[in-house]
């Protein structure tokens, strides 16, 4: 797949109705337009795009991520919680929590705590750690680069308003617009000429404004969902990990119980188990490809080309439309630069937007196998501790059966 049609994956046409948008997030907003008979109305393009900044709101990403990010620091206080009479364990939280050892340290205590005889706790918190960590410097970033350009309003509930009521009134001036085509003739006259020519800068103050920030939105609503998938396979692991083996477990005990020796069942669980702590030791190995720094460089990235998109192309653009072209060949060497780089401009912010997409896409892949492989190692483990209080039982009857069922939590 070439850059441009991996563009058009992503992005499609302008507006929420995109293959990619599809299928991350069913929009809320069911936008229809009705047949008209004037041609001066509000364009579907643009109504398009006012819709979309309605449904892809910064306010809307920030919510998610604080959302997410009190979830996660809720799994982490019940992780804490049971291990806190664990030396070992609180010693590992204060590194994290300091940073007084670096990635490749902190994976090796986890390695050294995540026998087949641990409880796994150690790689599940500093995973969720990591999220959480990751998380709380996008919401700082989106607050103080972004939130910045709607509002000084700090209270979430408030920064939805101003949004909110800012895309109205970008609404508004497309519909004075509209309204003044509508009554006029077919000349226009200098007073509503001045006065077109004025709500139309106006309104594309708001239209860039929220054009961009529905871009900026628009890419964290997904690593939202992407890692919020992640957040909820861990919370298994967290409240209820027997609910990744349990499914009749009578008649599982049962029929095992027949095996004749289950110390060949348990030998073939532990040979998996080793190789499931390697391949995830391995991919655990690839944080430094999904590092903060790294993604810090694609948002500032990101952010300098939508200050450029936003502040500094129209003014240019108007400029060039008022031009006599072959008045000047000096005028007509600097226009075609401008030219240029406009269009340069534009094709270097759709390219950031890219790379923020890939690369949260590549991590949530990252997090997906990581989650996979902490819960295939939880499954071994709840399956080695069925079958050593097999074997340390001389007789499996159904009583047995049942009050260990029950004793253990697997009751359906």
């Amino acid at each position: 797949m070439d850059e441009m049609q991996m563009k058009d994956e992503f992005f499609g046409d302008k507006g929420i109705d995109t293959p990619y948008e599809r299928e991350l997030i069913d929009p809320e907003v069911n936008i229809e337009f009705p047949e008209k008979t004037s041609e001066y109305q509000i364009l579907p393009d643009t109504l398009n795009m006012i819709e979309r900044s309605r449904e892809f709101r910064l306010s809307k990403a920030l919510m998610n991520y604080q959302e997410l990010y009190d979830e996660i620091q809720s799994l982490l206080s019940k992780i804490e919680e049971r291990n806190s009479n664990d030396p070992a364990f609180k010693g590992f939280v204060q590194a994290l929590q300091t940073s007084s050892k670096n990635i490749y340290e902190l994976l090796e205590i986890e390695n050294q705590h995540s026998s087949h005889t641990d409880s796994g706790d150690f790689e599940l918190y500093g995973m969720l750690f990591r999220m959480g960590k990751s998380i709380s410097v996008r919401m700082t970033f989106l607050d103080q680069y972004f939130r910045t350009q709607l509002t000084d309003k700090t209270n979430i509930d408030e920064i939805e308003q101003a949004e909110l009521d800012s895309i109205s009134e970008w609404e508004k001036k497309e519909n004075e617009i509209a309204a003044i085509y509508l009554e006029l003739s077919d000349e226009i006259d200098e007073a509503a000429e001045t006065e077109i020519n004025r709500l139309e800068e106006e309104k594309r103050v708001y239209e860039r404004l929220h054009t961009t920030l529905a871009d900026v939105s628009f890419i964290h609503q997904n690593r939202y969902l992407m890692f919020s998938e992640v957040v909820q396979q861990a919370k298994i692991l967290v409240e209820h990990p027997i609910s990744l083996i349990d499914g009749d477990m009578r008649y599982f005990l049962k029929q095992l119980s027949m095996l004749p020796d289950l110390s060949t069942a348990k030998i073939h669980l532990l040979l998996l188990f080793r190789q499931y702590k390697e391949k995830l030791q391995s991919l655990k190995g690839k944080y430094a490809f999904i590092d903060d720094i790294k993604e810090t460089f694609l948002s500032e990235k990101h952010y300098l080309f939508q200050r450029i998109t936003r502040n500094a192309t129209d003014p240019i653009r108007t400029w060039l439309y008022d031009q006599v072209e072959s008045a000047s060949r000096t005028l007509d060497i600097f226009a075609s630069l401008m030219v240029n780089a406009i269009k340069r401009s534009k094709e270097q912010y759709e390219d950031s937007m890219m790379d923020l997409l890939k690369f949260y896409r590549k991590e949530a892949v990252f997090y997906y196998e990581q989650i996979a492989y902490l819960q295939k190692k939880e499954q071994i483990r709840l399956f080695l501790r069925i079958i050593e209080d097999l074997q340390e039982t001389s007789e499996i009857t159904d009583e047995w059966i049942e009050k260990y069922v029950k004793a253990n939590g697997y009751e359906e």
